[in-house]
This record gives C-alpha cells, sequence and structure tokens, in this order.
C-alpha cells in the first residue's frame, strides 16, 4: 500500500506542476488538468485514511481479542492524529486554491495559493509515506502475538478471550445516529460549494437548500446527542 501511495502522491505532484506551468503559459487546458489532479490527490489521500481506519479496526480487533498489550493502541493513535493532519492540511490547501482560482481571484493570489498547495501536498506525501512505514511496523508486532492457530508458524502468546466482540456500528446509540447526522449535515455545503464554485463559479440557488437542509442535519444531530 504504501507503493500505491506513493506512486499516485508522486503522479499527483507531476500534474501541480504541470498545471502551474500550463497557467504561467496560459494554456487553454490548466483548469481540466488542475480539476483533474486535485481529484487524484483527494483519492489518494482519501484512501490512505481508509486504508487506515480499516487496519486500525482490525488491529484493536485483536488487542481485544486475544488480550495484548494496550501499548498497541496508544501506538496507533500516534500513528493516525499526524495522517489526519497531513491528509486534512493537504486536501484543504488544495481544495482552496482550486475554489478561489475558478471563482476568478487575482492570478498572483491563485498561484501563490498553489505553490503553497503543491508545497504542503509534498510535505504531506512524505509525512504519510513515513507513517505508513511506522504503521507496517505496528502490524507485524501485533501479528507476532496472535496465537499459532490464527496465523500458521506464528508463536502463540496466548488464548482468545471468551465473549469477546469485535467493534460493530450499532445504530441503536444515539451518539451514533448524531455523528451520521453532522457528518452528513457538513458534507452537503462542502459538495454544494464546489460544484457552484467550479461549475457556474458563483453561488447560486442551490446553496440555499442545500444550507437549510444542512442546518437541520446538523440540529438534528445535536438534539439527537442531546438525548443520551
Amino acid at each position: 500500500m504504501r507503493r500505491l501511495f506513493a506512486a499516485a502522491n508522486t503522479v499527483a505532484l507531476v500534474g501541480l506542476v504541470a498545471t502551474a506551468i500550463l497557467g504561467g503559459l496560459h494554456g487553454r487546458q490548466h483548469v481540466a488538468l488542475g480539476l483533474c489532479t486535485v481529484v487524484l490527490a483527494f483519492f489518494s489521500h482519501c484512501l490512505a485514511m481508509a486504508s487506515f481506519m480499516g487496519i486500525a479496526k482490525l488491529l484493536r480487533e485483536h488487542v481485544g481479542r486475544f488480550d495484548l498489550d494496550l501499548r498497541f493502541i496508544d501506538r496507533l493513535n500516534e500513528i493516525f492524529h499526524p495522517q489526519l493532519a497531513a491528509v486534512l492540511l493537504a486536501s484543504c490547501s488544495l481544495l482552496a486554491a482550486a475554489i478561489l482560482g475558478a471563482v476568478g481571484v487575482p492570478a498572483w493570489l491563485h498561484a501563490a495559493l498553489g505553490f503553497t498547495a503543491t508545497i504542503i501536498h509534498v510535505a504531506a506525501a512524505v509525512r504519510i509515506h513515513r507513517l505508513q512505514g511506522s504503521l507496517s511496523r505496528l502490524i507485524d508486532d501485533v501479528a507476532a502475538l496472535v496465537p499459532a492457530t490464527q496465523i500458521p508458524g506464528r508463536p502463540a502468546a496466548g488464548k482468545a478471550i471468551p465473549g469477546f466482540t469485535p467493534d460493530v456500528v450499532d445504530w441503536t446509540r444515539p451518539d451514533t445516529r448524531a455523528r451520521f447526522l453532522l457528518a452528513v449535515g457538513v458534507s452537503l455545503p462542502l459538495a454544494a460549494a464546489w460544484y457552484e464554485l467550479v461549475g457556474t463559479r458563483t453561488l447560486g440557488c442551490l446553496w440555499i437548500p442545500v444550507a437549510l437542509v444542512a442546518c437541520g442535519l446538523g440540529l438534528a444531530g445535536a438534539l439527537v446527542h442531546g438525548r443520551r
């Protein structure tokens, strides 16, 4: 997976450089290439976080099921928080450069934002690559302690805890429903803003119902969370 993320981030970097060159030459493909590059960079960052969440869930289940050292969870958190910060910073910087460029800010400002976003993207890619290496070592350490009945050839460390149930999404819990409503409420305005600004370069009438729905979902989430 590290190679996949590195390849995707490298291609995105090449796309960002080519986009900047086309922008400086006033090339017609500047917008199209920039949009494709931003989508690719988003895909790389989202894939990194999605794979991390899946691996993190599996590691937590093994720590709980086989009563392993809880310091494994601490190591997992030490990887998660820096990676999340790197992904968010890189994604938001690229999004800001793309949206403001589509709106029509001065060329020098768009170029400065694009250059800053490119530097952040490179730094985030290097950071994520190193964190993925730490995650691989953590997986190996946990796998070495899994009983031999689970992984042939591995030394047995202990028996599984009777009655252990892996993490599941419990939709009957108010806090789970609240987080879902809040996440949807936050995502809708961002998607609508991207569509309106890139497609029409203005905030049209679509923004009004989307904002109302988002506020409604956010309020519903807050009310559900308050009933716990």
